[in-house]
């Protein structure tokens, strides 16, 4: 019966799958050949970037030679109080939910990411492209703080804002002519590592979302034109494999529903129905209770 019910659930999923499949197969040459001609052109502009980066983090590092206690004080702190509370309200609405219900949200947002990124890697030349138009931008705002009075703003725009993305769209294999930041440079993840908050959330029925992690790459970066297909269906490879895992969420769920909705509707029935069980429960009651009252009174006479 499971396996019909999930026959079912995904032949109608996968119509639309199988559609998207048959647009992206029908365009993937074209894909391949449009991200081989950008190529090039998206490299040289990552490269100049990356000269531009290394200039600003040795003049930063010269203005700021402690710039990491601000960053550990007054940033992170900050970014700690989002954080933190972000998790407790996750926490708070995780225990409102069943077990299978947080299955099938579980697997509907890594359905959602897998598809976000078989989407960018479809779109990787537009959306390298638009990052390097923003890192033009980040490089300028902090020449231009710099030097000034605004020029601590600096110390955020460049770790938080320009140095993170510049590593995640850049090349796999950049060369040694374009050496790399020291890792504990290359943002957030690393200068304001994600802290335990479940001590900040009430114990209750101790119940607790997974734990928040430093995200990993988001794609799209560059990557060798001779690669980008394989990107392409390993990318389409893992949203299948998730969507998958949705569709069988999701029928575990219908199956054995346990989301609050689902609940309150049954005690709605249970409370509209009361009279109606208890006299059904209660039929035959009287008549049962009558015979073995009157068999009683009759053992009672032949004593």
């Amino acid at each position: 019966m499971v396996k019909d019910d999930l026959r079912l659930t995904d032949s109608k999923k996968y119509a639309q799958y199988k559609s998207e499949l048959e647009e992206y197969l029908g365009k993937r040459k074209k894909l391949i050949e449009d991200y081989q001609a950008a190529y090039p052109n998206k490299l040289k502009r990552w490269q100049d970037h990356h000269g531009d980066l290394r200039r600003l983090w040795n003049d930063l590092s010269k203005i700021y030679p402690n710039w990491i206690d601000a960053v550990k004080g007054p940033i992170c702190q900050r970014i700690s109080e989002i954080s933190g509370t972000e998790y407790l309200i996750n926490t708070r609405k995780y225990r409102t939910k069943g077990i299978y219900e947080r299955r099938l949200e579980a697997s509907n947002a890594a359905a959602q990411l897998a598809l976000d990124e078989r989407k960018a890697w479809i779109a990787a030349p537009q959306q390298i492209d638009a990052a390097l138009t923003a890192h033009d931008g980040l490089i300028k705002a902090i020449d231009d703080l710099v030097p000034g009075r605004q020029q601590g703003q600096a110390i955020y725009t460049f770790w938080f804002k320009l140095l993170p993305d510049h590593v995640r769209v850049g090349p796999e294999r950049p060369g040694a002519e374009f050496p790399s930041f020291p890792p504990q440079d290359t943002g957030a993840a690393w200068l304001c590592p994600v802290q335990d908050d479940t001590v900040t959330t009430p114990p209750e029925d101790g119940a607790f979302p997974p734990k928040p992690t430093a995200p990993g790459k988001r794609a799209p970066w560059l990557v060798p034109p001779e690669d980008y297909g394989d990107k392409l269906d390993a990318a389409w490879i893992a949203y299948d494999a998730a969507r998958q895992a949705a569709v069988a969420a999701e029928v575990e769920f219908k199956r054995q529903p346990d989301d609050t909705d689902t609940i309150s509707a049954r005690l709605k029935d249970l409370n509209k129905t009361l009279e109606q069980r208890i006299a059904d429960a209660l039929t035959g009651y009287g008549a049962a209770a009558a015979a073995v009252s009157q068999k009683g009174n009759g053992d009672h006479t032949a004593d």
